[in-house]
């Protein structure tokens, strides 16, 4: 059972890559950060877009990992690599991330409900500067405390990763809600050229049924792992009800300890804690 302290202490974790950890030693300067006065820095604006994690102050075994978009917009999901995390599925969502060397804004952080204590909604303000390579040092004040951060690409972490379009039968689960239920669905591309679009649809075989789209965004779609994700559930068996509208990656890296192998699509919520994985099947 989660103490109510770590439902409030909700930034400590994050990332378990040991490759992060020893980049994270480095120095990275580029202005300062404080939860009272503005970075200041030089710089940029840098190329922000693709897929990121970030590493938290106080504990080197979890992960937050997601994308930021053309438009700026960065979603991240808490993971479960051990089967032993709280609080996995839960997100933090930053409007507004350019590319400027320095970003002050608020962010939300979404709390899962899978977790006794979860379903909250947070808002709390995150102050950043930026450098190149491009990396991400941050401040988010909650309360009177605040906690630090560093944000570095995933090519930084994996192997650089090229989206393709699937043909592939996926189970797909919501890995933020408390009823693990499963739904069969079936991925066919939908774009022309080197697009990695995508379109989706299944059901449980019981009393819900899921359809959407994964749309490649950018002008170089054939490499950029961001997608605009639209999911619709109907049925009264769904754990969630109407259309989630989002963002998507593809991975070849299993962030919810699913077990399997081969190429993974990850879908977040913009506004709920709802992140998606789709698992290949057997």
């Amino acid at each position: 059972m989660m103490e109510e302290n770590q439902v409030l202490n909700k930034f400590a974790p994050l990332i378990c890559f040991a490759s992060l950890v020893l980049i994270a030693a480095m120095t990275i300067s580029c202005g300062s950060s404080s939860s009272a006065t503005k970075a200041t820095c030089t710089g940029g604006p840098y190329d922000m877009v693709g897929d990121w994690g970030l590493l938290f102050n106080d504990s080197p075994y979890e992960t937050w990992a997601g994308v930021i978009n053309t438009a700026g917009l960065g979603i991240f999901f808490k993971s479960n690599t051990t089967n032993l995390v709280p609080f996995f599925g839960s997100e933090i969502v930053i409007p507004s991330i350019t590319g400027a060397c320095s970003f002050s804004e608020n962010l939300t952080y979404y709390v899962t409900p899978a977790w006794e204590g979860g379903g909250e909604v947070y808002s709390d303000p995150v102050q950043a500067t930026v450098q190149s390579g491009p990396a991400i040092r941050g401040t988010i004040t909650e309360g009177t405390g605040s906690d630090s951060f560093l944000g570095l690409p995933q090519s930084v972490l994996q192997f650089p990763f090229t989206p393709t379009a699937l043909t592939s039968t996926m189970t797909m689960l919501d890995e933020s809600s408390p009823v693990a239920d499963s739904v069969t669905v079936q991925v066919i591309p939908s774009g022309t050229g080197n697009s990695a679009d995508m379109t989706l649809s299944g059901t449980d075989g019981l009393h819900c049924n899921v359809s959407g789209t994964f749309t490649q965004e950018g002008s170089n779609a054939a490499n950029l792992n961001v997608f605009d994700v639209s999911l619709t559930f109907t049925g009264t068996g769904c754990q969630v009800t109407g259309t989630i509208q989002g963002l998507g990656f593809e991975s070849q890296y299993d962030y919810f300890f699913t077990l399997s192998s081969g190429t993974f699509l990850y879908a977040m919520s913009g506004n709920s804690a709802n992140v998606f994985d789709f698992y290949p099947q057997p």
